[in-house]
């Protein structure tokens, strides 16, 4: 497209090095040396899956710790959907906090490593005292669970 539009390979590289993702849709942030990938804006089954193998792929053998909300409007499906994210997470070798309706089930499929949180500053405590610098924390969940407050907390207790 950017060829088509005039552009020089080098000037469309260049673009793209510059280019950053929008607010809360993967974006990588550092906090107290950890790095945080906030996706916070949607999830489904598919996206969800694909966090989960980018956290494991990003943190090369370093502690990964993926905070989990429910991925909402998935009716009939979201019981199975919910149980394969964390099946996947325990495949991924990620520990899981999950917090909504379905943090339950996807802590049950991921095991050992995985907990329920009852809060999002539960979730910050627990997420902060199971990582330290160098180590890779994912944030995921539907718009709806608004789970950008859990970084929230987290930037509040880092002061």
């Amino acid at each position: 497209a950017a060829h088509a539009a005039g552009a020089t390979i080098d000037q469309a590289l260049e673009g793209l090095a510059r280019a950053r993702p929008p607010a809360m849709r993967g974006e990588v942030l550092e906090l107290g040396g950890r790095k945080v990938i906030v996706d916070c804006y949607n999830a489904n089954p598919a996206s969800m899956a694909a966090a989960l193998r980018a956290l494991a792929e990003r943190a090369h053998g370093r502690t990964a710790i993926a905070v989990v909300g429910d991925m909402l409007e998935l009716g009939d499906h979201a019981a199975p959907a919910h149980h394969d994210t964390g099946t996947l997470a325990r495949e991924l070798g990620i520990g899981v906090i999950a917090l909504g309706d379905h943090a339950a089930r996807v802590v049950e499929a991921a095991g050992q490593g995985a907990e329920v949180a009852g809060s999002p500053a539960a979730a910050a405590a627990r997420v902060l005292a199971r990582t330290a610098a160098g180590d890779w924390i994912l944030l995921k969940a539907s718009r709806g669970m608004r789970l950008e407050r859990v970084l929230d907390a987290m930037k509040e207790a880092a002061r």
